[in-house]
């Protein structure tokens, strides 16, 4: 999509139209890719206030539909397949498609495996709080200290109690 384009053809909202807000024109957003006067990836936006859709440019083609979830969820398996793209058009594809589409249980599938295994390499680092694991880990023995005759940290195992293997 050539940008002078953009400002000749001035393409319109087809949400807010739809929904009788009148002629809102796009405007060209964070452009991710670009040669020259040429955006390869980016994105429109849509600047009324109750509707602020995005709407993608994709090699550059822009995708100006009125239900942009709908068409991600029929474009986004084979779209996402590609490893060509930015991981801006990435996110801007996964959350057009939104909860309950394939990309977003995915998505949080990978999150949740990743924060999982690896999320204490980044507490390590400084950088955010610890995986899943430690927080578990944690809550159930401040659980074991708040349970009447539970053995806690700095607890002693009962007199009764003897060490034995399986």
């Amino acid at each position: 999509m050539l940008t002078s384009h953009l400002a000749q053809l001035r393409p319109l909202c087809p949400t807010c139209r739809l929904a009788g807000r009148g002629a809102q024109a796009l405007t060209l957003g964070h452009v991710a890719q670009a040669q020259g006067e040429e955006v390869i990836e980016g994105v429109l936006l849509c600047p009324h206030p109750a509707c602020q859709r995005e709407h993608p440019v994709l090699d550059g083609i822009p995708v100006v539909v009125s239900d942009i979830a709908g068409w991600a969820a029929h474009q986004l398996e084979g779209t996402l397949r590609r490893d060509d793209l930015s991981p801006f058009a990435e996110s801007l594809l996964g959350d057009a498609a939104g909860p309950g589409s394939g990309f977003h249980a995915e998505r949080t599938n990978l999150g949740i495996y990743g924060w999982g295994h690896w999320g204490d390499w980044v507490a390590a680092a400084g950088r955010a709080h610890g995986g899943a694991y430690a927080r578990l880990l944690e809550d159930a023995l401040a659980l074991a200290e708040a349970t009447p005759g539970g053995l806690g940290r700095g607890s002693e195992a009962p007199a009764t109690a003897t060490a034995r293997c399986c």
